[in-house]
């Protein structure tokens, strides 16, 4: 009889060897992959961490510009459409009537507002500066009984001034005091907000009305204070790694149709707004009124894109974005009216400035309605 016998197969050697390197390429293809998945979600959480930083910062902006007020009132001009003031109120004879205020509004390039006396400080693109009340204090008083209530509820509507610009400048004066020595001096670029408390409010001693000739002394005087004296700066950091910053002054949407179909100038050719100025034409004149509107544009890096922008312009004051040519004729800012081409106006050529630099940057902006304007066309002074 004969007998069946089976043959059983299996693996060699050389296939065993060849799968396992198949399988460490595969398990090394999966590992990498991994890696850089984890990488791209930590880079992109700091960024998100970091633009947020930037957005809370804009918002409290607007938040606080929507704020501001003039608190004006309707008073008596002279032959010289001056206004009885502490100098010539015994000769003052009243002629006519009009709209007054001792407040201020006052925005436009930093670089005409402050000018370039310090070098060691670049101030680049806009800065806003006003009165609101928002009720900020030095002291507040604590809260016991109904009457101290109340005297919280009076200093929360008592006014202040505030302000809203950028700096490019050593961090030095913002090192807390037990780290100085610590840790190293770096340039940044920073949003800063100016705050002056209802205690050292100075807009009704620092301004024409009370005879001082400097009529923006009210708010350079606080903000030109040097690190390092007895009275502080009364700034705080809003935001950081912000490089631009735009204020634009404008009426409402129909009101700006009109003009334009009549090619009338807009309210703000250059961006400058001053709340003291007098224009020939009533419909946009400024003269103790605030603009009905106010576009903001704020645009930031994200941490890694300036530190590359401060190492790849040694010495450049303004990290080598360049914005001294920029957001000058309002007309511009956002579409370019020499050209054919929509979306080409400053902001785009920013954003290809930004790109060349290879920096990670975004763009804020909105209208910021503001509350207190009750915009006038029949002002003629």
């Amino acid at each position: 009889m004969r007998s069946r016998s089976s043959t059983v197969s299996g693996f060699t050697l050389v296939e065993l060897m060849v799968s396992m390197a198949i399988l460490i390429i595969i398990i090394g293809i999966m590992v990498a992959a991994t890696d850089q998945a984890g990488q791209l979600a930590r880079r992109t959480t700091g960024k998100i961490e970091q633009f947020q930083e930037a957005r809370h910062g804009f918002e409290k902006m607007t938040r606080r510009l929507s704020e501001a007020t003039l608190n004006t009132y309707w008073d008596y001009y002279d032959v010289n459409n001056k206004v009885r003031d502490s100098i010539n109120y015994k000769d003052f004879t009243p002629v006519n009537y009009g709209r007054q205020s001792e407040l201020r509004f006052r925005s436009g390039s930093m670089t005409k507002l402050l000018g370039t006396a310090d070098s060691s400080v670049y101030r680049p693109t806009h800065g806003i500066f006003f009165q609101a009340p928002v009720g900020e204090v030095e002291d507040r008083p604590p809260v016991v009984t109904p009457q101290s209530n109340q005297d919280k509820q009076m200093l929360d509507e008592t006014l202040n001034t505030w302000g809203f610009f950028l700096e490019i400048a050593s961090d030095k004066e913002f090192i807390p005091p037990f780290l100085v020595g610590l840790q190293k001096e770096r340039i940044r670029s920073r949003m800063l907000e100016l705050r002056q408390s209802t205690e050292t409010l100075n807009i009704y001693k620092e301004t024409a009305y009370a005879g001082n000739p400097d009529p923006m002394k009210w708010f350079t005087k606080p903000l030109l204070l040097k690190a390092g004296q007895s009275t502080p700066r009364p700034v705080r950091i809003l935001a950081e790694n912000v490089v631009a910053l735009i204020m634009l002054p404008r009426l409402s949407q129909n009101d700006e149709r009109l003009r334009t179909k009549s090619n009338k100038a807009p309210l703000s050719l250059d961006y400058e707004y001053d709340s003291t100025a007098t224009k020939s034409d009533p419909e946009i004149n400024p003269k103790n009124q605030l603009p009905p509107v106010v576009q903001v544009v704020m645009v930031a890096v994200d941490e890694i894109s300036a530190r590359r922008l401060i190492d790849r312009n040694p010495g450049a004051k303004d990290l080598g974005v360049k914005t001294d040519d920029l957001f000058t004729d309002s007309r511009l800012l956002e579409d370019n009216a020499k050209t054919t081409e929509p979306g080409d106006g400053d902001l785009h050529t920013l954003e290809t400035r930004l790109l060349d630099q290879h920096a990670t940057y975004r763009i804020f902006s909105t209208n910021v309605a503001i509350r207190g304007a009750k915009w006038s066309k029949a002002q003629t002074k």
